[in-house]
């Protein structure tokens, strides 16, 4: 597993896969933690609690 992180990344040639998965993944949560907020402070919270 640490050979495949350690492989050259697909953003800049100079990182590692595993920086680029670990970028693409705290950019998915922070998405998500916005539309979380944005949904519940809309008043839609019964919606955000079911997602």
């Amino acid at each position: 597993m640490k050979e495949i992180l350690e492989q050259p990344g697909f953003m800049v040639p100079s990182g590692t896969l595993g920086a680029d998965l670990s970028y693409l993944l705290a950019v998915v949560f922070t998405v998500l933690f916005l539309v979380a907020w944005w949904m519940a402070k809309k008043g839609q919270a019964t919606r955000h609690h079911k997602l």
